[in-house]
């Protein structure tokens, strides 16, 4: 099984064989960001910081607040995304729910529709 490592060596590879857009040098895979989302909310990576970290620090407004390296969702999830052109990530972690959420698309804008219609099914 390949550690987060190798893919960083694979990566690498690319890089160097003279693939030069970062969309093509897949440096997380759906299971990588499962396991990081887990082990960020049950404190076996942050320990102690786990608390301070996923408290409010900045109200980014309509009940929004910003973690440290993480939004904090009014109901209750935490989790962060973002894109490039042709690329498109959300990743969200439902801690009373112990699940995680996590769309990586190949194409811009239908990650965050991906997982607005996961969300509303388990709120329905």
């Amino acid at each position: 099984m390949e550690d987060v490592y190798d893919l960083y060596q694979r990566g690498t590879a690319l890089l160097e064989a003279g693939h030069h857009h970062q969309a093509a040098v897949p440096l997380a895979r759906a299971r990588d960001l499962d396991r990081f989302l887990t082990s960020y909310d049950d404190g076996t990576l942050l320990g102690d910081l786990h608390d301070v970290v996923l408290r409010p620090h900045a109200d980014a407004g309509d009940g929004y607040f910003e973690g440290y390296g993480v939004h904090l969702y009014p109901h209750g999830p935490f989790g962060h995304g973002g894109g490039d052109p042709g690329v498109d990530v959300r990743v969200q972690r439902w801690p009373e729910r112990q699940a995680n959420v996590i769309v990586l698309a190949n194409t811009e804008g239908l990650a965050g529709e991906v997982r607005d219609l996961v969300e509303e099914a388990w709120l329905a």
